[in-house]
């Protein structure tokens, strides 16, 4: 039971419908004073009696708990009027609360009455967050309490530091670490130059000579810096050798053709073999200049050197390149480096043979030899039984231009190329029987004069075997045992590409090893032999 509401007279129900427009009266806002008795014509009661008096709020923000029933009784009536003449009395020049949310306790006892008929509203079902919502008269429905904040599991609580206040006090930021790295950096140094000044009164009172520790510390800081310029010097290098490493990993051991190859065939008419020769030989000579002109372009030309390759390329071919340079000092002319290189081309089986042990034996009879050509088809035996087989064809060029007696000419130089023949109907390969080894060379020879160095006192005695009216040794030149400051060098620069070609024969693996790592002795053969038929022995 309500506050203000008593229990229903049985004789009170005479002026139910006056009980009821007075109820509307109120809720529309119109303010009315006290009923006096007999006023209407109906049978007239004695005022309700007084009930206790609660305990209102006197500002503004008073909320009047009020209950509204569309099946309201008349004394439920007459202590509301009572009610409201109280707070009249009370506040006279405010308005009631109910008159300033005129709109809104309206809509408000609207939505009650339809929910005692019909039961609860969509609007109350999803009310809007927000603040306090409004239900009747002064009634404002309480926001319900927010729930906890979840906490991550497995992380603590945040204890928030206080000052003396009460208010949290602000997290100090963290200092970036280059601020460390720098602050500690200025502690060290000052550190530094202390030691430095204890350092300093230590010797003075031990009596050395500071010039002893100037030069101690001098000669470490030269250390220092030399072991610096030596890594960076080594970082340079292996940034070259990488480059070099690409660059024939990527290239020169995917090129199975040599620079100076041409495609070779010879039938077996002899006629046809020499004209074929000779209509090579010109277009030859000139790829052989072009390249060793271009190849030794940037490189020393008269100390000796040599660059040297060994590789198997993508079709199972075994190749080994090399290009050197050898000078021979106080030789007379190039003519007599030249003629003792085609002594050993036309004796070349008996010096291979006599030099690396093994038995070489010439098939072809030279039927198509000349000065300025020649084709060689060799089979060598080697140590371990296995045969190998070449088929060469050379080309020679000397060029001694004349020299009159008030203009100097041109320098002389020689050229030789080297070739394999790649089908010949006269002397077929045996793939089966022979492993095939092809040979391409491109050979220079250039004259020079340079200084003899001081450690040779008497000029290099030569002979020659080709040419000259004494034989061997050749006879000696009148101004050869003059003092000369000067020498003449003839330089030979030479390019070699030897292909051992892949063979399906059985040959163990070791054994073949062995013919691939033999493949450069060739070149060095031709050398020794030239120096045996141009200097004299002692």
């Amino acid at each position: 039971m309500g506050l203000y509401e008593r229990r229903t007279s049985p004789t009170a129900s005479v002026e139910s419908y006056g009980a009821d427009h007075d109820s509307r009266d109120y809720d529309s806002g119109v303010s009315r004073s006290f009923r006096p008795p007999g006023a209407s014509g109906s049978q007239t009661f004695a005022p309700a009696p007084s009930f206790p008096r609660p305990a209102f709020p006197q500002d503004e923000r008073g909320v009047l708990r009020r209950q509204i029933s569309p099946s309201t009784t008349q004394d439920t009536a007459v202590a509301a009027d009572n009610l409201l003449s109280l707070i009249q009395s009370v506040n006279p020049g405010q308005k009631p609360q109910y008159e300033q949310h005129k709109h809104e306790g309206t809509h408000v006892w609207r939505q009650e009455r339809h929910r005692n008929e019909y039961g609860s509203t969509s609007e109350e079902q999803t009310p809007p967050a927000g603040a306090e919502q409004s239900v009747g008269r002064g009634r404002k429905r309480q926001e319900p309490p927010p729930s906890p904040k979840k906490r991550k599991v497995g992380r603590p609580a945040k204890n928030v530091v206080k000052s003396e206040g009460g208010e949290p006090m602000k997290k100090r930021d963290k200092k970036p670490t280059y601020i460390v790295r720098r602050e500690k950096k200025a502690m060290l140094e000052l550190e530094l130059v202390e030691l430095k000044k204890q350092v300093v009164g230590l010797r003075r009172a031990s009596g050395i000579p500071d010039s002893f520790f100037i030069e101690k510390e001098q000669l470490q800081s030269k250390i220092q810096d030399n072991n610096r310029l030596r890594a960076e010097s080594r970082k340079q290098d292996m940034l070259l050798r990488n480059a070099h490493a690409i660059m024939s990993a990527e290239y020169l051991m995917k090129c199975s053709e040599s620079p100076i190859e041409n495609f070779i065939h010879l039938t077996t008419d002899l006629k046809q073999r020499r004209a074929a020769l000779v209509g090579l030989k010109e277009v030859k000579l000139k790829q052989v200049d072009d390249f060793i002109t271009e190849r030794s372009k940037f490189l020393p030309r008269i100390t000796p050197w040599c660059q040297e390759g060994k590789f198997e390329t993508e079709e199972g071919h075994f190749c080994a390149e090399k290009m050197d340079n050898t000078p021979f000092h106080g030789v007379r002319s190039v003519r007599q480096v030249f003629e003792a290189l085609q002594f050993f081309f036309r004796n070349m089986e008996i010096s291979i043979s006599e030099m690396l042990g093994d038995i070489t034996v010439r098939e072809d009879d030279d039927s198509t030899a000349s000065n300025s050509f020649s084709n060689h088809r060799l089979v060598s035996t080697m140590s371990h039984g296995v045969n190998v087989e070449k088929n060469i064809v050379k080309f020679f060029k000397l060029v001694e231009p004349n020299v009159d007696d008030d203009h100097e000419g041109n320098a002389p130089y020689a050229l030789v190329a080297t070739d394999s023949v790649d089908v010949d109907d006269m002397y077929p390969y045996v793939p089966e029987e022979r492993i095939r080894m092809d040979i391409n060379a491109a050979m220079k020879f250039t004259e020079h004069f340079c200084k003899r160095p001081p450690n040779r006192k008497k000029k290099t005695r030569t002979r020659h075997p080709l040419y000259g009216d004494g034989g061997f040794p050749y006879p000696r030149d009148p101004e050869e045992d003059a003092d000369d400051e000067y020498e003449r060098v003839v330089v030979l620069t030479r390019f070699f590409r030897v292909k051992l070609h892949h063979t399906e024969m059985d040959i163990p693996p070791h054994v073949l090893q062995e013919v691939r790592q033999g493949l450069a002795c060739f070149s060095d053969t031709m050398v020794q032999s030239m120096h045996r038929v141009i200097y004299e022995s002692r």
